[in-house]
């Protein structure tokens, strides 16, 4: 299961909610990492919605728009079903330029170098729970602070 386990579960659930309001699109083809993805994400206070591939993604995120919601950080993996993590990555980033995205891969193939303009951060398979979640912490301290109207 790309280096998550069950003594991972039991550390999350001691998290301090760092970002309690924050809602997370979690983009990942694998049913059991997105499970333990959400169950670990909630229990560190995060909202979190699951998308099984790129399309999917796509229509939660417009979907989100139109409901006048956003997320405030996206978790993609790179290697989905019908449309891969780079083609949904463009379309997001054509949706929302301000969107930040965290990539979850586990191919040492993958030139990060070249994702630098659409990716705010990346994590390596199998993941460290404790990095990651450190990782989302970091990336959603550095969201700009809305305009008081």
């Amino acid at each position: 299961m790309n280096g998550l386990n069950p003594s991972q579960l039991s550390a999350a659930s001691s998290l301090q909610p760092g970002h309690p309001a924050a809602s997370l699109l979690v983009v990942e083809d694998d049913p059991q990492i997105s499970d333990l993805y959400q169950i670990i994400l909630e229990r560190a206070g995060y909202r979190v919605s699951l998308a099984g591939d790129g399309l999917e993604a796509l229509e939660l995120f417009r979907a989100a728009q139109r409901e006048g919601r956003s997320y405030d950080l996206v978790l993609m993996d790179l290697s989905l079903p019908r449309m891969d993590g780079l083609e949904c990555l463009r379309h997001l980033t054509g949706i929302d330029q301000g969107i930040r995205v965290l990539i979850s891969s586990g191919s040492p193939s993958v030139d990060f170098q070249d994702l630098a303009p659409w990716v705010a951060g990346v994590v390596q398979k199998p993941v460290r729970m404790a990095t990651m979640l450190a990782q989302i912490s970091q990336l959603l301290d550095q969201r700009p602070s809305p305009d008081p109207a």
